[in-house]
């Protein structure tokens, strides 16, 4: 477990920006080495997102939408190393779809605000267990000490 006091970056996106593409490097620009998002809400006029696991164990099923959206809610972490995000998106009828972000256009406005660990950095390692570049959480470099792995609670 790790405790960290916190810094909040704000934005607002524009129609035609892409989303994942903006806030990582946005996160970059800032200089954020252990960022997350608090909330996003806004609409959106593409996306293409990496649904569920299937029972069968299939993991490369993917859905493009080019209809209007809303940003229900968007969640995950972004590292120097990218960013890892699902969303749940609106349907006019109310139905919605969910998934892993791979891209999001965004339609009207996209308000985000994201908060970094200030204690903290998160880089990605590949996981031999998952077959995907995990999240690591360290602590951050003090002076020429450098900080502590910290493992998944269990």
């Amino acid at each position: 477990m790790a405790l960290s006091t916190c810094r909040v970056l704000c934005f607002r996106l524009g129609p035609g920006q892409e989303l994942v593409a903006e806030l990582t490097a946005r996160c970059q620009q800032a200089g954020l080495r252990a960022a997350f998002v608090v909330t996003c809400v806004g609409s959106v006029s593409g996306c293409r997102l990496r649904l569920a696991s299937t029972p069968d164990g299939r993991t490369d099923t993917y859905m493009d939408s080019s209809e209007f959206l809303e940003i229900c809610g968007l969640v995950g972490t972004v590292s120097p190393d990218g960013a890892h995000l699902h969303v749940t998106l609106g349907r006019a009828d109310g139905s919605t779809l969910s998934g892993h972000v791979m891209s999001l256009t965004v339609q009207t406005t996209a308000e985000l605000v994201v908060g970094e660990a200030e204690d903290l950095e998160f880089c990605r390692e590949e996981d031999t267990g998952t077959g995907y570049r995990e999240l690591v959480v360290r602590e951050r470099e003090r002076g020429l000490t450098r900080g502590s792995e910290i493992s998944p609670d269990k």
